[in-house]
This record gives structure tokens, sequence and C-alpha cells, in this order.
């Protein structure tokens, strides 16, 4: 994993979801086609409320792997967000519905792998 990949996962885990829309961006200009890279990006734009945006990161991720389950779920749960008028933000307190670094590594895959890696050698 490349250290930008790596900060944009640690801004993520840090719940700094603008950040980790930044760092992510940075990597697609370079990187066009990188899916973790986009499905970074989707998951900060859900954070941040930009449903339509994350909605279309992922469906590029689908559109490179047709079986990304992070993708798929993710498309899912978003359409039907959309569908309802709903939104990813609490509006009760301003924190995102999935803040914590445990609700970040909750679907499984590379990304689970790769985050879980980088916590257990901060914590060494």
């Amino acid at each position: 994993m490349s250290q930008l990949a790596q900060q944009a996962v640690q801004a993520a885990l840090r719940g700094d979801w603008a950040e980790a829309k930044s760092l992510n961006e940075t990597i697609l200009q370079t990187e066009s086609e990188d899916r973790d890279a986009l499905c970074r990006l989707a998951r900060a734009y859900s954070e941040l409320g930009k449903v339509k945006k994350a909605l279309s990161s992922y469906k590029k991720v689908l559109t490179l792997d047709p079986y990304n389950t992070i993708a798929q779920k993710a498309v899912e749960r978003l359409e039907k967000l959309a569908k309802s008028g709903g939104t990813t933000s609490n509006h009760t307190n301003g924190h995102s519905l999935i803040h914590s670094a445990e609700a970040f590594l909750e679907e499984p895959g590379k990304q689970k792998q790769q985050a879980l890696s980088i916590l257990e050698h901060q914590r060494s």
C-alpha cells in the first residue's frame, strides 16, 4: 500500500472524511482505476452526506470489478437511502452514522485487512 493510501486509511479511521476524500482524489488523479481508492472515496462521500457522488463512485468500482461485495452492498444501501430521501449523516450531533474505526472495518475484504494491518503496526 502506498504512503498516500495509508494516509487516506488513517484519515478515515480518525473520521476525517474531508481529508480522506482529498487524499483519495489525489490518488485517483494518477491511478484513475484504483478500485481501493475509489471505494475509499465513495465511503468518504457517503460519510460527508454526498449520496449521489458516493453512488457514482461505487458504481465505477462495479464497472471495474462487478463482484466487489463492498461496492455491491454500498450501492444497495445508498440506493435505498436515496429513494427514501434519507441522508448518511446524523443530524442530532453532527457526527456521521458510521464514525468509529470498528464501523469503518465492518465490511469484509481488502480494506479491512489493510486497515487492521495499519492498526496492529501502530500498537506495536
